[in-house]
């Protein structure tokens, strides 16, 4: 049986373009990962039921050592994640908790769920917050017969993977995002307004933001939604920010950047509404993210399946909670 952590390292540096040469030998490293993995599955490119029974525990095992550090990886480039979310990852057993000093204006748990109740442990001056968290199922079918075949590669099968483990998370995330609204905790009908565009509007709303944070605020938003932001004087250089990234970059100085939407798992319906501007001072990560232990790949009974097919399933233990530590503005734009 192959070294676990030597074929963590051969499936990382494969994804990433690197060779592992002290693993590989010589060898095609793409076919030297398949060979360790059909090793582990004793010896057979296919993935029978009994392959499953005798061997399924030491092929899954090898995926999972081999993809964690990829699918963490996955996250770091976004923009959107880097500035707003908190990353935490608890082991087995223990509890996940944060702590917001006395000046925190609004907690929101579990908004995935569209649960807009705060739950609140209050400790002297500050607050201590748990998000609870699910267990999600992804759904990757015949990937893992594809690959030990041949008939796929190992980045093909990632990529696909990372792909729906991130749609999760960031429906997730998005929704924890976009579900703010006057109805939250610490927010009222000054933070929140609507109606058509009005760039007074707008800038009477930053000004209060700036004002309850003492922070220099962003508006943030979809680039649909940064659109509906006009100005009235039109500059070379706010023609030239409009050409080059579909939306002005500031508007009366203050600072928009775009915020990339994602679909709701299984359907083309954005998360994000394209009308909503939110208007952001705060420089904490007020979205905070939990997965608790380690991600696994498991497998159902095929009986379960009409057609007898095999069916794997990538399992992770996560949540999704929004905690500010200030005041932030949202704008609906109708019209």
């Amino acid at each position: 049986m192959a070294d676990m952590k030597a074929i963590a390292t051969l499936a990382y540096d494969l994804y990433y373009g690197k060779v592992a040469k002290d693993f590989t030998n010589g060898k095609d490293p793409e076919k030297q990962l398949r060979e360790a993995l059909i090793e582990a599955n004793g010896g057979s490119s296919k993935i029978t039921a009994r392959s499953l029974r005798d061997h399924g525990r030491e092929l899954f095992a090898m995926i999972e050592v081999a993809v964690e550090p990829i699918l963490r990886e996955g996250f770091e480039g976004d923009e959107f994640f880097n500035d707003f979310v908190e990353y935490v990852n608890t082991a087995e057993g223990d509890q996940n908790l944060f702590t917001a000093e006395d000046n925190t204006t609004f907690i929101v748990s579990d908004m995935s769920k569209g649960i807009q109740t705060p739950r609140r442990q209050r400790i002297g001056e500050k607050t201590e917050v748990t998000v609870p968290t699910s267990v999600k199922g992804i759904r990757i079918y015949e990937e893992a017969t594809r690959l030990l075949a041949g008939r796929s590669d190992w980045n093909t099968f990632v990529q696909k993977l990372m792909k729906a483990v991130k749609d999760n998370r960031y429906e997730m995330i998005y929704t924890a995002f976009s579900g703010l609204s006057a109805s939250t905790p610490g927010l009222d009908t000054t933070y929140v307004v609507s109606g058509t565009y009005e760039e007074e509007k707008l800038l009477e709303l930053v000004a209060h933001v700036e004002a309850a944070t003492g922070m220099t605020a962003r508006i943030i938003g979809t680039k649909p939604a940064l659109r509906k932001v006009t100005s009235a004087v039109m500059s070379d250089a706010a023609k030239d920010s409009y050409y080059n990234v579909g939306h002005f970059g500031r508007v009366a100085g203050v600072d928009m950047v775009a915020v990339v939407n994602h679909h709701k798992v299984g359907s083309t319906e954005f998360i994000i509404p394209d009308n909503k501007l939110y208007v952001v001072a705060a420089n904490d990560k007020f979205i905070k993210f939990v997965t608790t232990g380690e991600s696994y790949i498991g497998t159902k009974d095929m009986t379960e399946n009409a057609d007898m097919s095999q069916e794997y399933v990538y399992l992770e233990d996560t949540g999704c909670a929004v905690m500010m530590g200030a005041k932030m503005g949202i704008y609906t734009i109708s019209g």
